[in-house]
This record gives C-alpha cells, sequence and structure tokens, in this order.
C-alpha cells in the first residue's frame, strides 16, 4: 500500500494528466508470499481509484532481466535463487549494477518470452496470468510503452 499511496504522492506532485496520456506505476515485488495477497487486492483498488496502473513480478524483479535469456516457466523457490540464475548470464549482477548494454539488445526477445509465460500460466489464453503465478512479471507492459514512444498507453489498464 505504501509504494501505491507514493507514486499516487508523487503523481500529484508531478501534475500527471491521465487524459493527456500521462501514465503512473507501482511497480513491485510479491516475494512469493501469498499472505500479500489482501494487501495486493487493497493496492488493486486503491490504484484503480486513483489511475494508477500495479506491475508486480514474481519473486521478483530479476525475472524481467532473465526472461532477455530466453524463455523459462522454472519456478523458483525465493529471489536468490532467480538472482542465481541469473548471474549465470550477467556474472556481475547487482541490484545497483545492470549491464544495460548486454540487456537493451535484447528487449524485443524479453517482451516475447514474458507474453509467452503470461500466455504459458492461463494455458494460451490472453488473459493477464495470476499474480501469485511463478515466475512472471508485468515490466515488459512499461517497456513496450517506452519503446513504442506511447502508442500502447490505452492498451496499459489499470488493475
Amino acid at each position: 500500500m505504501n509504494i501505491v499511496k507514493n507514486t499516487i504522492k508523487r503523481a500529484r506532485e508531478e501534475e500527471l494528466v491521465y487524459k493527456k496520456g500521462d501514465l503512473a506505476f507501482s511497480i513491485f515485488d510479491l516475494d512469493l508470499d501469498r499472505s500479500k495477497e489482501k494487501q495486493l487486492e487493497q493496492a488493486r483498488e486503491l490504484s484503480l481509484a486513483k489511475k494508477i496502473s500495479l506491475v508486480t513480478s514474481n519473486p521478483c524483479f530479476e525475472i524481467w532481466y532473465l526472461e532477455h535469456f530466453g524463455f523459462t516457466t522454472k519456478p523458483f523457490q525465493n529471489n536468490a535463487e532467480l538472482i542465481n540464475e541469473l548471474k549465470r548470464f550477467l556474472p556481475n549482477y547487482a541490484k545497483n549494477r545492470v549491464d544495460f548494454d548486454v540487456l537493451y539488445p535484447l528487449t524485443e526477445q524479453a517482451i516475447a518470452n514474458c507474453k509467452k509465460l503470461l500466455e504459458y500460466h492461463n494455458g494460451g489464453g490472453p488473459e493477464e496470468a495470476p499474480s501469485f503465478a511463478n515466475p512472471r512479471t508485468d515490466v515488459y507492459r512499461i517497456v513496450e510503452i517506452i519503446l513504442r514512444g506511447g502508442d500502447k498507453q490505452s492498451e496499459f489498464k489499470t488493475e
């Protein structure tokens, strides 16, 4: 809830105008923690009311990076296991140090892999993957908007 509340505050400070195409996102990890389900539902309700889009990853954001290097549906036991897998491809990876020169050329592949992951969790359907599916991420949705110059804004619904 604090992440969403901070996003709402920042959106107000930045004077975002949603009718003109401005978007605001709250991005956070679910950490495989099913006890967060009630908090997530509350965050969804608040974000919907305030036109904030939730972007979640389970177990953590690094699944977005990992999907750059190939499609995987491997469930992870914790964040550390996922980060160790990522380090097979980015040996010097640290949360405060990312090699975008390596990742950027693979961005379209990562987007495709994340969409494929979504379909995997939905049995091939186009719906959104359940929040606690392992692994999953919505990060690709923001990246698509940025790469396409904002032309997909209307497709990014608030949850």
